[in-house]
């Protein structure tokens, strides 16, 4: 779905259709990641047993720095969004 309305100029020209394509594509790729992380957490070993998992400590707090500075980017790069849509309506 998402390839199609981004193919489609006119498609991409309409905001509402853009935000439908973009939250498609957002949408398949974290299942598509979310797939093969937890297939690949399930397989054997050779034992027959499948091992659980924790992450570490120092795992947990890189996975959360990753986030944080994720949100960090995203919050900077609306305020330049905000800005700039305020300049241009004046």
């Amino acid at each position: 779905m998402a390839l199609v309305l981004l193919l489609i100029p006119n498609s991409r020209k309409n905001e509402k259709t853009l935000l439908m394509a973009a939250l498609a594509v957002f949408f398949s790729i974290w299942l598509d990641k979310g797939f093969c992380f937890v297939v690949s957490g399930f397989i054997p070993n050779p034992f027959e047993r499948v091992t659980g998992y924790w992450p570490a400590l120092n795992e947990f707090f890189v996975a959360a720095g990753c986030w944080g500075i994720g949100f960090l980017v995203l919050t900077i790069l609306y305020k330049i969004v905000i800005a700039v849509r305020e300049e241009s309506a004046v």
